[in-house]
C-alpha cells in the first residue's frame, strides 16, 4: 500500500469521508492548497511572526471547513453554514493585507498576493459549491 493511500485511509477513518470524495478534493484544489501552504511557510521563514504568515493557513482552514460541513448539508441548506466559511476566507485576506503593510523590505515581494487573491476566489467558488451541493 502506497503512502498516499494510507494517508487517505486515515483521513477517511478520522472524518468519515469516502476515498472518492477525498480524491476529488485533492484533484480539484491540490495546486491551490500547496501554493497557500508554501506561502505561509515562506512568510513565516522571512518574518518569524505567526500573525504575518497565517493567511495561507487560514484560507486552507476555510476550505477544510467547507469540505467537512458539506457532509452535513444538502441542496438548499441554510445560509448559516456559509458564514464561518466566508468569514475564514475574509480573515485570510485581511491577514494578507496586514502582512503587506507590516512587511519591511521590498514591496515587489507582495506581488505573490495576486495569486493569493486568485486562490481565495477559487476556494470561495469550490467551497461554496461544495457546501451547497450545486456544481456548475
Amino acid at each position: 500500500m502506497c503512502k498516499r493511500t494510507r494517508v487517505l485511509l486515515s483521513c477517511q477513518r478520522a472524518i468519515g469521508l469516502s476515498i472518492n470524495y477525498l480524491l476529488s478534493i485533492l484533484e480539484e484544489s491540490s495546486l491551490v492548497l500547496v501554493f497557500l501552504a508554501s506561502l505561509s511557510i515562506v512568510y513565516w521563514h522571512k518574518s518569524r511572526t505567526i500573525f504575518r504568515s497565517l493567511h495561507g493557513v487560514i484560507l486552507i482552514s476555510g476550505y477544510i471547513y467547507a469540505v467537512i460541513i458539506s457532509e452535513y448539508t444538502n441542496h438548499g441548506s441554510s445560509n448559516y453554514y456559509y458564514w464561518p466559511f466566508w468569514g475564514l476566507l475574509l480573515l485570510g485576506l485581511v491577514v494578507a493585507g496586514v502582512s503587506f503593510t507590516l512587511f519591511k523590505g521590498k514591496r515587489w515581494v507582495h506581488s505573490v498576493h495576486i495569486f493569493t487573491l486568485l486562490s481565495a476566489a477559487w476556494l470561495w467558488l469550490v467551497g461554496s459549491m461544495r457546501i451547497a451541493h450545486d456544481w456548475l
